[in-house]
């Protein structure tokens, strides 16, 4: 019995009439554009920064009302005042867009939604976070219910962006039953290049005598990166609750802490045992992303790995899968972003954090309820900075002066590679159970360590006069290309095959050349 033939194409009506589900954080019909949108504030901006040029950066789930906030704002702007929308974030859309915003000669950018409130470099940024719906009594209720029976604790009350609004209210409604509950201080919602003045999430104190072991935290905001951000960098408070508004339920995050943990523990294990990293560039727009990543591959070469910087917008599976020589990939990104669920991917992520953790030694260890999980750019750098030694020859004035010291320095350096590599046996990793050996790439001072390549460890390449030239491996792509990569390439096999018959070849487009037959 034959059966139909099988239709590899269609006229695209499936994609056409396919249902998109709903946006999970758009606005609620009860808030008008005007109050959402804090349009008064926006105006007041613009007026004050004498902005002329001004691009309104909306999330995926706010996209909808973009025409209906850029006509009010028009009514209501200065004259000669531009808006320009931006919708497709290059990358997080947490994080606000100076790249995109640069592309039209914005002077001011207005974010909307939530946002992770990482510095700007080149333009100033106005946030608006919007206001989210929130059942105050159930709110109150699941509190309740959740530290009812100490009530005498710190308790620290952070919230999603999106939420903060509901603070007063729920404070209102709490009343003095708890004596040392404490609400977060409010967010930032302005950014300016060049501000000394924190500006990235929420900042409490803890009462006197009070400790984060005997404190407690309730969050107010949905499953999400913010969420993760919380539990690893409040790891060391005895209790976190979160509340989901749009669920109505609260639970206590010990499974979940446990389950975020063991992911990241396993990823610094998988960082330990690395050859060869690369540094993904995340952000282009947070303060200091350009320092941590110096710094970044300081430490790797200083480890003696190989580092490979990584441009690739945003992060997704099917891209950093094209780099099959990298063993772990470090996420330079905003302290949300950073935060990714590599479970798709083909190798893990960490954050620079993890990195220092894996790389950085005995001296260099994290264990939850005793040391803060660090995603803030100013407390990496210094860490950073103190795993770092520049110990380069030639960079002080007293080598440069005393030939003596100079000499006696690089003796040093040469017995303590010596004695790195004496040092270098094989450990046991706790990813496969087996004893392992990291090669390395680079020495103390950042050049090639001299070894005998095998012909297996050669990349030939053809100059303008057809001349072969080989060029030494200790370059760790190279090294893969030659040694386990499959597909090299087409070969041109020039002047060694015969010439083929030419041949009328097909007309038509890919999904229906003319010489085959209708399949609808």
């Amino acid at each position: 019995m034959s059966s139909a033939p099988v239709a590899i194409a269609n006229d695209g009506s499936e994609v056409i009439a396919a249902t998109l589900p709903d946006p999970k954080y758009e606005r609620p019909p009860e808030c008008s554009v005007e109050d959402y949108y804090e349009t008064d504030r926006t105006i007041a901006s613009v007026i004050h920064l004498n902005s002329k040029r001004v691009a309104l950066q909306f999330p995926d789930d706010l996209l909808g009302d973009a025409t209906a906030v850029v006509n009010v704002l028009r009514r209501n702007a200065p004259e000669g005042v531009q808006f320009f929308t931006l919708a497709d974030t290059t990358y997080g859309s947490c994080c606000v867009d100076e790249i995109a915003a640069e592309h039209a000669n914005c002077d001011l950018v207005i974010h909307y939604g939530r946002s992770c409130q990482s510095p700007v470099t080149r333009i100033p940024a106005i946030l608006v976070f919007g206001k989210q719906l929130v059942d105050l009594e159930d709110c109150a209720a699941q509190f309740n219910s959740a530290f009812q029976d100490n009530q005498d604790r710190a308790i620290i009350v952070l919230a999603d962006v999106i939420y903060y609004h509901f603070f007063s209210a729920l404070k209102g409604v709490l009343g003095n039953r708890y004596p040392n509950l404490i609400f977060s201080a409010t967010y930032s919602n302005e950014l300016h290049p060049g501000s000394t003045k924190p500006t990235a999430g929420p900042t409490y104190t803890l009462p006197p005598g009070s400790s984060p072991t005997d404190s407690a935290v309730f969050y107010i905001g949905g499953e999400s990166l913010a969420l993760s951000n919380v539990i690893l960098t409040h790891s060391l408070f005895s209790q976190i609750v979160s509340y989901d508004p749009e669920t109505k339920q609260s639970r206590v995050e010990s499974s979940t802490i446990n389950r975020i943990l063991m992911k990241r523990f396993l990823n610094i294990q998988h960082a330990k045992n690395s050859k060869v990293i690369g540094i993904v560039v995340g952000t282009l727009g947070v303060g200091s992303y350009l320092s941590i990543i110096e710094h970044l591959k300081s430490l790797i070469k200083k480890s003696g790995r190989k580092p490979y910087v990584l441009a690739v917008g945003k992060p997704n599976p099917a891209k950093l899968a094209n780099f099959l020589e990298i063993d772990v990939f470090v996420l330079v990104a905003c302290p949300e972003n950073s935060l990714l669920d590599t479970k798709e991917f083909l190798k893990p992520i960490v954050t620079p954090f993890e990195l220092t953790l894996a790389l950085g030694g005995k001296d260099s260890e994290w264990t939850p309820g005793v040391g803060d999980y660090v995603t803030e750019f100013g407390t990496l750098m210094s860490r950073l900075e103190a795993l770092v030694v520049d110990s380069k020859p030639g960079d002080t004035d007293s080598e440069q002066q005393n030939p003596t010291m100079e000499a006696d320095s690089k003796v040093e350096r040469a017995s303590s590679w010596q004695d790195q590599e004496s040092d270098d046996e094989p450990e046991f990793s706790l990813v496969t159970g087996k004893l392992i050996t990291t090669k390395r790439y680079q020495d103390n001072d950042g050049k090639s360590v001299p070894t005998e390549v095998g012909e297996s460890g050669l990349v030939a390449l053809r100059n303008g006069e057809q001349a072969l030239s080989k060029f030494s491996a200790m370059s760790a792509a190279a090294e893969f290309l030659n040694t386990k990569r499959t597909y090299r390439g087409l070969e041109p096999s020039i002047g060694e095959s015969a010439p083929a018959e030419i041949e009328e070849g097909r007309s038509g487009v890919a999904r229906g050349y003319r010489d085959e037959k209708d399949l609808r």
